[in-house]
């Protein structure tokens, strides 16, 4: 489990003045004012368009995460420390306290969805972890923001780690990883299911890199235990550019 550093509640209202509207229908970017306390500014997002809804008149609730990814590259390694990790859920309810000091907090109450959310130079990027073309292209916007490019098969690889841990809420959940054989799910679950999970034994392998035609092939298993799936990913890599194809093959 992860240590929760700090919670705070924030508003979000969309400006009239939108910032760098993207042409695509499935993720948008905007300009939005941003309270938290007595502070008040305008960040960046960019968001699937799917939870942009929420935005206008919602109060999110988040808590900032420690970074535990482990960057086995110097390149990524530097990527994180520039990087703050977040969550955010869909406003429910709101209490005002007040403080010993007299003054009045407001502190948020909710029972929704947690969306995964990273920062990078005042920008905040929000992922659905439904909507994976959307994920994709919100996650291929923060790499052309950070100025990455992948000129490794080692980059390669952690770079579609890095997904899983910024989109997919591998950040936190023990029931989400990337699986190196059928061992790797937790004996829990594939107790008294023998049969599939021989079916699987000889599908499921380790992360394999190739590079071919200027690209870089990653092909790797993940499981994620709410639905018991195990499912096949397929990355392309083309510099600062990931395009991802799924396949389930399994359950456990």
């Amino acid at each position: 489990m992860f240590k929760t550093l700090w919670q705070i509640a924030i508003v979000l209202m969309i400006t009239t003045n939108a910032w760098a509207q993207s042409d695509s229908k499935i993720v948008m970017q905007t300009l939005a004012t941003y309270y938290n306390g007595d502070y008040s500014g305008d960040k960046l997002f960019a968001l699937p368009a799917s939870i942009n809804k929420f935005l206008p008149d919602v109060l999110l609730a988040e808590r900032r995460k420690e970074m535990a990814f482990k960057a086995e590259t110097n390149k990524f390694a530097s990527l994180i420390k520039k990087t703050k990790l977040f969550k955010a859920t869909e406003y429910v309810d709101s209490r005002p306290r007040k403080n010993r000091d007299g003054t009045i907090k407001v502190r948020a109450v909710y029972d929704r969805a947690w969306f995964p959310s990273i920062e990078l130079n005042g920008k905040r990027y929000v992922f659905s972890e439904d909507d994976i073309a959307a994920d994709i292209e919100v996650f291929n916007l923060f790499l052309n923001d950070a100025q990455i490019s992948v000129e490794s098969e080692p980059e390669a690889l952690e770079l579609t780690k890095l997904f899983f841990y910024f989109a997919r809420g591998y950040s936190e959940h023990q029931g989400k990883q990337i699986l190196s054989n059928i061992e790797s799910i937790p004996a829990l679950f594939r107790r008294g299911k023998d049969p599939q999970v021989e079916k699987l034994r000889n599908v499921v392998e380790s992360p394999r890199v190739t590079f071919q035609n200027g690209k870089y092939q990653v092909e790797l298993y993940a499981w994620e235990s709410v639905l018991g799936r195990v499912v096949k990913w397929d990355f392309t890599i083309a510099s600062n550019s990931l395009i991802a194809e799924t396949k389930e093959v399994g359950i456990v």
